[in-house]
């Protein structure tokens, strides 16, 4: 059979020589040319296992993806969960009619995989499968070399969709000894992964970090910690009674039974015994790095979790573990998991997540439709928000309004062309895209002439105004979008100028016009502030938010005034940073440096009105009172701020101020608040360090001997 084995880590090693041995024709892709060197030019891998060491030849190795994928039967990728999301876009549209797509194990990684598929518009008939563990004990020894312990004896798989389960498995089998699930879910809930690993790394946290290497397999799994495991592990074995998934349920227990023990675990009995003999598994572990950290517990443990909030079944032990794991790595690892809620399936019932996994995307032959988004004006706004919706995989029209000669318009093009390459290897180097799906992002984006925008803006359902600040030309542009688009599409503009009222005159549906206040780079800053005048309508709002939340933004929401709420605050900051550079109170460096070290990690944590209940907004009165007395009358604070005081609504420590506290954990809520100003200053590196005086070496005054 022709198998592709995807990826360079310790697993896709041993498949590859595993699969070759079985006589199997093996295409062994890795993207590392470097790291892969040895055995591209020798095709040949050595192997250690219990019947000794030997050369095993490999067909085809390459790290050319589509070579690797063209007429493979199965694709193997025993990798780890954190490679799925940018793998699969790439693999997406290289798959073919009739392959199989082995996940071992997945996380639930064939949703990702098939999802990318469906989204890429890639229509063959491909089946996804994953099982609970790798099905090989390996590690390799050098850069052609792996050793491996044990081999999988019993793989519980399942198939997305289920109804291809069958046929799937039939193709399996001629690999690997797998065994039937119910469908990718169940075989996604029988990932031994989550429940081993994340106890044995934060129960061996102290040795893990002092000793140099530790085996957390050996010294390491202790009576107690056995007791978390056979607790986490019924957790798991929970969910899969509420799904009505049945037995073999695969219980981690069976992993530690020797020889003539108990029932037959995945790797067969007296595995354990065979994983600590080989020494293999005595290693440094960073407990921040670590796959079982980024992988096992961020992805794996994450997503048991948020499949029992899902259910209502409560899973204790797995939420303490990320609770605890969370201060470990200084990051919330729940918000940053494979969750329902960010696989977007949280919402669904139980019935529309069964049809889901029984049939997969098929209801929906072609990929999903994606409206466009249209812009009118091609400038640097224009631009910016074009590369924000193709960033996150959604086709933009931009329509240049300006009358161009055959050379001028050629000379846009290739400009937007060079800024847009620029952004994207930036975005490439800053490790948010990989090179390989530059294409894809460029490919959404296109720019027509004025003439044009009739037939391509058909299609929106949203469309932004992005032409200078000038007011005949936004007339111009609203008054075009008002003859070319339909009735039903929302409009808003760019300006951060003009009220939402005063343009609202130019289009012919003011109820479905907005004002959307994006900040520079468009593509980067997260919020865009959005103004509506009492005539908008509720429903042309929320699609004017959900377009924009559906690609990372933050909105907020603003009535018709001037300046909106970011330029107003700033404008008053900048302006008096500028008088203190002119009243000589501070040099610009030392203003800029307050600002750097002080107020913006302060406020990039707390919102401003958030920090007046932090600290007292008695303290922000009096304060205020004083520069106002002392400096000028412009500092004196608002009413809203002296009625606070009268009301008793200081802030936190009274229960009330601009937000309500009363029924707040506030303690917990300061902790929480202070371990995000920490992972701020540990990335601005201006975290205070222990004992550092005793290292500094400050400037001594001489003493007089003579004193």
């Amino acid at each position: 059979m022709e198998i592709a084995v995807l990826g360079g880590g310790h697993g896709c090693y041993a498949a590859a020589a595993h699969l070759s041995e079985q006589g199997h024709s093996v295409r062994f892709w890795r993207r590392n040319a470097e790291a892969f060197q040895n055995v591209l030019v020798s095709r040949v891998l050595v192997v250690r296992d219990f019947r000794g060491e030997r050369e095993v030849a490999i067909t085809t190795v390459t790290t050319d993806l589509g070579a690797a994928i063209g007429g493979a039967a199965l694709v193997v990728i025993p990798l780890p969960s954190t490679a799925h999301e940018a793998l699969a876009d790439e693999l997406a549209p290289l798959l073919e009619d009739g392959q199989v797509v082995f996940l071992p194990p997945g996380t639930f990684g064939s949703f990702i995989f098939a999802r990318a598929q469906h989204l890429c518009g890639n229509e063959a008939e491909v089946s996804y499968a994953e099982t609970g563990t790798l099905p090989y004990l390996a590690r390799k020894h050098a850069d052609n070399k792996v050793v491996i312990s044990g081999y999988a004896t019993r793989l519980p798989t399942g198939v997305w969709p289920a109804s291809r389960t069958e046929q799937t498995l039939d193709i399996l089998m001629n690999a690997y000894p797998v065994e039937r699930c119910e469908n990718a879910l169940s075989g996604a809930l029988m990932n031994a992964g989550p429940i081993i690993h994340p106890p044995l790394i934060l129960m061996n946290a102290g040795p893990l970090e002092h000793f140099e290497a530790w085996d957390i397999h050996n010294e390491g799994t202790q009576p107690s910690i056995r007791r978390v495991t056979d607790a986490l592990d019924g957790e798991r074995i929970a969910l899969r009674q509420a799904l009505d998934f049945q037995p073999p349920h695969f219980p981690l227990r069976d992993h530690y039974n020797k020889a003539g023990e108990g029932e037959e675990w995945m790797y067969g009995r007296a595995a354990h015994e065979r994983l600590t003999d080989s020494g293999d598994w005595r290693e440094l572990i960073d407990l921040c790095e670590h796959r079982y950290m980024v992988e096992d517990t961020r992805l794996g443990l994450s997503f048991l979790v948020s499949v029992g909030r899902w259910l209502g079944v409560p899973t204790p032990v797995a939420e303490g573990l990320l609770n605890i794991a969370t201060p470990v790595v200084q990051q919330n690892l729940y918000t940053e998991g494979r969750t329902m809620e960010a696989l977007g399936l949280f919402d669904k019932t139980r019935e529309e997540i069964a049809h889901l996994l029984e049939v997969g995307f098929a209801a929906e032959s072609t990929a999903p439709k994606i409206s466009p988004i249209g812009i009118l004006g091609a400038g640097r706004m224009g631009r910016g928000i074009a590369l924000a919706y193709a960033f996150a995989g959604v086709p933009v029209v931009m329509v240049d309004l300006k009358q161009r000669t055959e050379i001028e318009r050629e000379q846009l093009h290739q400009t937007i062309r060079e800024e847009l390459n620029l952004d994207l290897d930036f975005l490439t180097a800053s490790g948010l895209l990989e090179a390989s799906q530059q294409q894809t992002v460029r490919d959404l984006v296109r720019c027509v002439d004025a003439d044009d925008t009739a037939v391509a803006l058909k299609d929106c359902d949203l469309v932004y105004e992005a032409v200078p600040e000038v007011l005949d030309a936004k007339r111009d542009a609203l008054s075009l979008a008002g003859k070319t688009l339909h009735e039903g599409t929302v409009i808003a503009s760019t300006t951060s100028t003009f009220l939402v009222s005063e343009l609202a005159q130019f289009v012919e549906h003011p109820r479905r016009f907005m004002n959307a206040h994006w900040l520079n780079p468009a593509h980067l800053m997260p919020l865009v502030e959005l103004s509506c005048d009492q005539r908008v309508d509720d429903g042309a709002l929320k699609i004017l938010q959900s377009s924009l939340q559906a690609i990372g933004k933050v909105t907020v929401v603003c009535s018709a005034s001037p300046g909106y709420i970011v330029p107003r605050i700033q404008a008053l900051a900048m302006n008096e940073a500028a008088r203190l550079v002119a009243e000589g109170v501070a040099s610009a460096e030392e203003v800029d440096k307050a600002v750097n070290s002080g107020f913006g990690p302060r406020f990039a944590v707390l919102g401003l009105l958030e920090f007046i209940d932090w600290g007292g907004g008695d303290i922000l009165y009096y304060a205020s009172n004083y520069l106002a007395e002392k400096v000028d009358a412009r500092y004196c604070p608002p009413e809203i701020v002296e009625r606070h005081m009268r009301e008793g609504r200081n802030g936190i420590r009274e229960g009330q101020g601009f937000f309500d506290y009363r029924n707040m954990d506030t303690a917990e809520y300061r902790q929480e608040r202070l371990k995000e100003f920490v992972s701020l200053l540990r990335h601005r590196k201006l975290l205070p360090r222990y004992g550092a005086a005793r290292y500094s070496n400050p400037a001594r005054t001489p003493v007089n001997a003579d004193a």
